[in-house]
């Protein structure tokens, strides 16, 4: 169901110049997409990654990530806009209050760490800091209405793993980590030879690998969904 739902909304919503619209109904779609739709479908794709380990999901998240990046920023906040650039709207607003549903800065800030750390990507990763750092203020003094904010500052304060799975059997075992609650980590996995930074030069035919890696250092590796979650059960 939802690669299903995925494929729609890369077929019927995206639009020739890699933005999106916000809306489709009776065949057609139209509005420019805001900044939580790039942010919440980005974190989307990064999961049906994260299940598949299918790499076209990955660079999917990454164009969004990318194109939001790029159309919604606000040097002077160093936050982003909720809308586009070239959006016909006369206040341009910034959301950053977190209610039932986070606010689309705390999703993107979010996103934009994950990506950055699993692809190495410095400017994702200062951006995303940056972001945190601006609104700690306010997140410390009032918790409950920054809940997505304060999130990610536990994410980033505390040690945060990739858990690289390199190997013909990476699905299965990525299927067996999955089943776990592992808040501080990204899955990630390839059954083929990447050039990925936690899968370069990491492939080996006939064997599959787990590296449990904590910024860009990783440990030595192991071959079961077992040994891997008793290595991170230690390390907390």
């Amino acid at each position: 169901s939802a690669l299903k739902a995925a494929l729609f909304v890369l077929e019927n919503l995206k639009r020739d110049d890699g933005g999106l619209f916000h809306t489709w109904k009776s065949g057609q779609a139209r509005i420019a997409a805001f900044l939580d739709d790039y942010a919440l479908l980005g974190e989307a794709f990064l999961s049906l990654y994260r299940m598949t380990l299918d790499k076209n999901w990955l660079q999917e998240s990454m164009v969004l990530a990318q194109y939001a990046f790029e159309h919604f920023n606000d040097p002077g906040s160093g936050l982003f806009f909720f809308s586009e650039k070239t959006q016909d709207i006369s206040i341009r607003k910034r959301e950053t209050y977190d209610g039932v549903i986070p606010s689309s800065n705390s999703v993107f800030a979010h996103l934009l760490f994950v990506l950055g750390t699993f692809t190495d990507n410095a400017k994702y990763l200062d951006t995303s800091l940056e972001m945190v750092r601006i609104m700690s203020e306010r997140a410390i003094d009032y918790p409950s209405s920054f809940a997505g904010w304060s999130s990610l500052a536990i994410i980033i304060t505390k040690p945060f793993h990739v858990i690289a799975i390199v190997g013909e059997d990476a699905m299965e075992i990525s299927r067996l980590m999955n089943m776990n609650y592992l808040p501080d980590t990204i899955i990630a996995g390839s059954t083929v030879s990447s050039d990925l930074p936690y899968f370069k030069d990491r492939f080996i035919p006939g064997k599959t690998l787990i590296y449990i890696c904590t910024g860009s250092s990783c440990l030595l590796p192991v071959e079961t969904a077992d040994e891997a979650l008793s290595v991170l059960a230690g390390m907390r």
